[in-house]
C-alpha cells in the first residue's frame, strides 16, 4: 500500500475517534443536567415530608395531653365518690352499734333485778343458819386465846433468857474489835424488824461496817500528827490513791527479795576484789550516760551484776562481759529505745563479741530466774519527795547521794528504801530545813534514827578523795545540767566541818 492510502486511513479514523467523543461528552451533560433535576426535586420532596411528620407530631402530643387530663378528671370524681359512700356507709354502722348498745344495757339492767330477787330469797333462809354458826365460832375462839396466851408467856420466858446469855457472852468477847463489829451490826439489825430478803441483810451490814470503819479513821486522823497527803489525789487516776499502801508494802517485801549478798566476793568470788567491782559500776554508769538512759536502768544493771556475782563464780577477766550483758537486758526491760548490742560494744571499744554477750546474757536470766522486778529507789524517792513537796533542788540532792552509794560495797547492807530516806535526810540538813517531819517520816516509813549510821556512810563517801577510777559521778552531777549538786555537797563539807563530824558515828 501507498503512504497516501495510509493517511487517509488514519484520517478516517481520527474523525471516527473525535465524533464518537463528542456524542460521548453530549450524553454525559444531558445524565448529569437529568441527574441535578432529579436531586433538586427530591430535595424539595424531603422537606415537605419532614414539616408533615412534625405537624403530625405535635397534633399526637396535644391529644394526648387531653386524654391524660381527662382521665385525672375521671379519676378526682371517683374518689369524691368514694368517700361519700364510706361516710355513709360509717354512719349506718355507728348507729347500728348504738342500738346494739341500748339493748345490751335494757337486758343487762333486767338481769341485775332478777339477781337482786334471788339473792333476797337466799339471805332470809341463811339467816336462821348463820346464828347458830356464829355462837360456835365465839366458843372455839375463847379457847384458843388461853392457849395462845400460855405459850406466849413461855416464849417470852425462853427468849429473855436468851438475851441474858448473850449479853453476857458480849461482856468476855468485847476485848476483841471484830466482836464489837459484829454486835453494833446484829443490834442494828434488831432495831430495824424484820427483813425482807438475804441481800438486804448482806447490804445493811456492810453499810455498817463501812459506818464504822469511817468513824475508826476519823479517830486514827485526829490522833496522827502527819497530813493525809494522798487525799488530793483522789480524782487523779494516774496517781491510784486508793491503792498507794498496798503498792508500796509489796515494793518493801520485792525489795528483801531481789537483795543481793553484801559479802559476795568472800562468799562467792574470792578472784574479784572490792576495787574491780567500783571501777566496773564506774564504767558502767559512763556507757549509761553516753546512751542517756533513763535511771531505773543503771539502778536495774548493778543489781543485776550484784545479785549474779552473789549467786555464781566469775573470773576477773569476763567482769567486764557481764556488765555490758547486764546493762543490755536492764535496756530492754526499762527503755522504749534499745540500741543493738553492736553500738553498745562500739561504746565499750569492741571488747567482746555479741555472740559472748548473748551467751553471757542467757546464764544471767537463767540464774535469776527471769525475775527482773527490782523496786528501784527512785520509787520511794517519788514517794518522800510528796511530803517535801516536791522541792526540785533537794531531789536532785538526794539524787547525787544515791548514785554515789553504788560506787561503796558498804551499802549492800542497806535496803534502797533505807538509802532513799538517808539521802533525802542529809540533804535537807544542807539545805537548812526541817531535819525529819512527822510527814516525812510517816511517807518514807523510817525514823531518825533508823538513818543515822547510812547518813554517816554517805559523808564517809562524799569526804573521800576522788580517783580516776571511780569520779564519774561527781564529774556527771558537776554539771550546769543536774545544777552543779556535787560542788555545792563537797563546798558545804568544807564550810560545816563540824556539822558533818557530828553526824558521822564511830
Amino acid at each position: 500500500m501507498d503512504l497516501n492510502a495510509l493517511h487517509q486511513i488514519t484520517n478516517e479514523n481520527i474523525k471516527k475517534n473525535v465524533l464518537e467523543g463528542k456524542f460521548q461528552q453530549s450524553k454525559t451533560k444531558e445524565e448529569i443536567s437529568r441527574k441535578r433535576s432529579r436531586g433538586v426535586l427530591s430535595d424539595v420532596t424531603s422537606f415537605q415530608n419532614i414539616y408533615q411528620i412534625r405537624n403530625d407530631l405535635k397534633q399526637s402530643i396535644k391529644n394526648e395531653e387531653q386524654k391524660q387530663i381527662q382521665r385525672s378528671k375521671r379519676v378526682r370524681l371517683s374518689g369524691k365518690k368514694d368517700n361519700i359512700e364510706n361516710k355513709d356507709i360509717n354512719k349506718v354502722s355507728i348507729k347500728r352499734k348504738d342500738s346494739q348498745n341500748k339493748t345490751y344495757i335494757k337486758n343487762n339492767s333486767n338481769n341485775k333485778e332478777t339477781d337482786e330477787i334471788n339473792k333476797s330469797k337466799i339471805l332470809k333462809t341463811s339467816s336462821n343458819d348463820t346464828k347458830n354458826d356464829c355462837l360456835a365460832e365465839i366458843t372455839t375462839s375463847v379457847v384458843k386465846d388461853t392457849i395462845e396466851s400460855s405459850q406466849e408467856t413461855v416464849e417470852d420466858n425462853k427468849i429473855e433468857s436468851s438475851k441474858n446469855e448473850k449479853i453476857e457472852s458480849n461482856k468476855n468477847e468485847s476485848d476483841k474489835p471484830d466482836s464489837k463489829k459484829e454486835i453494833k451490826v446484829e443490834n442494828e439489825i434488831e432495831k430495824n424488824g424484820k427483813r425482807k430478803s438475804i441481800f438486804e441483810e448482806e447490804i445493811e451490814k456492810t453499810k455498817i461496817e463501812k459506818e464504822s470503819e469511817d468513824n475508826e479513821k476519823i479517830e486514827k486522823a485526829k490522833d496522827q500528827e502527819w497530813d493525809d497527803l494522798d487525799a488530793e489525789d483522789e480524782f487523779d487516776p494516774i496517781m491510784v490513791s486508793e491503792y498507794v499502801n498496798e503498792i508500796f508494802e509489796y515494793l518493801r517485801e520485792k525489795e528483801l527479795s531481789t537483795r543481793p549478798d553484801p559479802d559476795y566476793i568472800e562468799n562467792m568470788n574470792p578472784e574479784i576484789t572490792w576495787k574491780m567491782r567500783t571501777s566496773l559500776i564506774d564504767w558502767v554508769i559512763q556507757l549509761h550516760y553516753a546512751f542517756k538512759f533513763c535511771l531505773e536502768t543503771l539502778y536495774l544493771t548493778i543489781n543485776i551484776i550484784d545479785r549474779f556475782l552473789s549467786v555464781r563464780q566469775v573470773s576477773n577477766t569476763y567482769l567486764p562481759l557481764v556488765g555490758i550483758a547486764s546493762l543490755f537486758i536492764a535496756a530492754k526491760y526499762e527503755e522504749i529505745i534499745v540500741p543493738s548490742i553492736e553500738q553498745i560494744l562500739k561504746a565499750a571499744n569492741n571488747c567482746n563479741t555479741p555472740e559472748e554477750v548473748f551467751i553471757v546474757e542467757r546464764c544471767i536470766l537463767k540464774e535469776l530466774e527471769f525475775d527482773l522486778n527490782f523496786p528501784s529507789p527512785l520509787n520511794f524517792l517519788r514517794r518522800i519527795s510528796k511530803a517535801d513537796e516536791y522541792e526540785m533542788f533537794a531531789r536532785t540532792l538526794s539524787k547525787f547521794f544515791m548514785e554515789l552509794s553504788l560506787m561503796n560495797n558498804k551499802f549492800l547492807h542497806y535496803l534502797p528504801s533505807q538509802i532513799t530516806a538517808a539521802s533525802m535526810y542529809l540533804s535537807r540538813i544542807m539545805l537548812d530545813r526541817p531535819e525529819w517531819t512527822p510527814n516525812l517520816r510517816h511517807y518514807s516509813g523510817y525514823h531518825e534514827d533508823e538513818l543515822k549510821e547510812c547518813v554517816s556512810l554517805l559523808i564517809e563517801q562524799l569526804a573521800t578523795p576522788p580517783k580516776n577510777w571511780n569520779r564519774s559521778v561527781l564529774d556527771k552531777y558537776a554539771l550546769p545540767k543536774f545544777g552543779k549538786v556535787s560542788l555545792y555537797a563537797r563546798q558545804w563539807l568544807k564550810r560545816n566541818i563540824k556539822k558533818a563530824e557530828s553526824l558521822i558515828i564511830n
